[in-house]
């Protein structure tokens, strides 16, 4: 379904069931794609969901918009995705390395910068 776009012909279904509590990540990266494909405030999903799968939705927004993926995979803490999708890598050193506490990713993107 979503290679064709019919994906956004579940959003009733999918809507009705975040409202009665699933929390299947599944449904919720189904909505975030929907979301994105249909600019209906993508981001504030992306920042205040907490179910879907961050490495899921970020892969479903290289393409699309490469901000949103940034902003899915900084939630879910996907260090290695974020250092791929950021072009060219010396823009992670004000954008990400203040927040990263994990040593090997700060020498990983410290050696990027000096490429």
């Amino acid at each position: 379904m979503e290679k064709r776009n019919r994906l956004k012909l579940l959003l009733p279904w999918l809507e009705t069931r975040i409202h009665e509590g699933s929390v299947e990540p599944a449904t919720h990266n189904a909505l975030a794609k929907i979301y994105i494909d249909s600019n209906n405030n993508p981001e504030r999903f992306l920042r205040e969901n907490q179910y879907y799968d961050s490495r899921v939705v970020g892969k479903y927004c290289e393409k699309r918009d490469p901000h949103l993926a940034c902003v899915a995979y900084e939630r879910g803490q996907c260090d290695f995705e974020l250092i791929n999708v950021s072009s060219p890598p010396y823009l992670l050193d004000s954008m990400f390395l203040p927040r990263v506490c994990d040593t090997y990713v700060v020498n990983v993107i410290t050696h990027l910068s000096l490429l």
